[in-house]
């Protein structure tokens, strides 16, 4: 879907999509109901295949890059009330 989605726009040298991932995975024996995701980044140009999209993904997740895509600091200063 994403190789595709980035074939629609062949103007474009690239186009970034966040591939969001359950962090429950990092803890199985978590047991929550509670939001638990980050996303992952991919950056896929034009014509990239699928196949190298999707390899891509795995690498990603074998690298735990989801961690690196953080909360921007200040949203982290609104009042909790």
């Amino acid at each position: 879907m994403i190789a595709a989605v980035a074939a629609m726009t062949p103007d474009q040298p690239m186009t970034r999509f966040f591939a969001p991932v359950d962090l429950r995975r990092h803890q199985p024996d978590l047991r929550t109901t509670g939001w638990l995701s980050l996303a992952v980044n991919l950056d896929v140009k034009p014509g990239t295949g699928w196949e190298q999209v999707h390899q891509e993904l795995l690498t990603g997740l074998a690298e735990h890059r989801e961690f690196t895509l953080r909360t921007a600091p200040w949203l982290l200063r609104m009042p909790s009330r």
